[in-house]
């Protein structure tokens, strides 16, 4: 990584591949953020540390998903 960035003068050039993503996606990307800005996503939601079973129980329920072969959440 260091050689090229020396030979490309930058050493941050590679974070131009995905302009749209805060610094490239090198560190610290959110990922919701990035699935909010696109158009063609499967529903998603944002779980708060701790927000465990329940949320997703609650989002499942909304969005008329089952885990496959039946089986509880």
């Amino acid at each position: 990584m260091l050689y090229l960035g020396l030979k490309h003068r930058s050493l941050t050039v590679f974070t131009a591949a995905n302009p749209g993503i805060a610094s490239g996606g090198f560190v610290g990307e959110s990922k919701s953020g990035i699935l909010a800005k696109l158009t063609r996503v499967p529903d998603f939601i944002l779980l708060a540390p701790g927000g465990g079973l329940e949320a997703v129980r609650a989002f499942m329920l909304q969005a008329r998903l089952e885990l496959p072969g039946g089986a509880e959440a």
